[in-house]
């Protein structure tokens, strides 16, 4: 998984600050880095968000999508937010963080195929005093070759990871008290299941209990 390849990227770096980049996406604006690191220095900010955009192959943008209306992709102004506003631990690469913050707390991405991400912006989010957001499109997101979930999901140990990192970002926001983000992720994983070709999956059947122990310390 990418995890491991981002962690070793964390151990690596030497700036104040990190961002992260995939392969597929792009950066927006050739100076967002600098405004955001300006806007954090001066902040003594761990974390600054910035906007995502959705590109398509060719890294233009993405016409009749609305960032305004995704949930925390897009900044109107230089605000602080309390942490539990940020909702879902979704879109941590349009963020940079404080280096020092993340090691000093031991913040990396777990050991697994699928679902790293959200663990990592959850352990970031529940460990922060307040973050920092400003209005200046950093990242673009190549969301036509990211595909569906279930193209992505496609043997039995990155279904095992998946589920896996839904319990692990609850049990994060749960230990936290963060109780609308928890409220919102439970929903996207019964959606998830929801999906017609989930419903009926003998894998996801053996690994729900597996993973999740008591399902009904989690779920009504």
């Amino acid at each position: 998984g990418s995890g491991k390849a981002r962690n070793y990227g964390i151990s690596k770096a030497t700036g104040e600050y990190i961002a992260f980049l995939d392969a597929d996406d792009s950066f927006l604006d050739k100076v967002a880095l600098e405004k955001m690191y300006m806007f954090g220095h001066k902040e003594d900010a761990n974390i600054v968000c910035g906007n995502l955009l959705r590109i398509r192959q060719d890294r233009s943008i993405e016409k009749g999508y609305d960032p305004k209306g995704a949930r925390f992709s897009y900044f109107i102004q230089k605000d602080i937010l309390e942490p539990v506003e940020y909702g879902i631990p979704w879109g941590f690469y349009k963020n940079i963080y404080k280096r020092s913050f993340l090691t000093e707390n031991g913040i990396e991405f777990p050991d697994l195929i699928r679902g790293q991400d959200p663990i990592f912006l959850a352990n970031v989010l529940t460990k922060v005093d307040k973050i920092y957001v400003m209005n200046t499109n950093l990242y673009g997101y190549n969301h036509s070759v990211s595909g569906g979930v279930n193209i992505k999901l496609n043997t039995y140990d990155k279904k095992y990871a998946y589920i896996q990192h839904f319990k692990d970002t609850l049990d994060i926001l749960i230990e936290a008290g963060f109780e609308s983000p928890v409220h919102e992720y439970k929903k996207e994983f019964i959606n998830y299941l929801k999906f017609q070709d989930n419903l009926e999956d003998e894998d996801l059947h053996e690994i729900i209990p597996t993973v999740f122990g008591d399902i009904n310390e989690y779920f009504q």
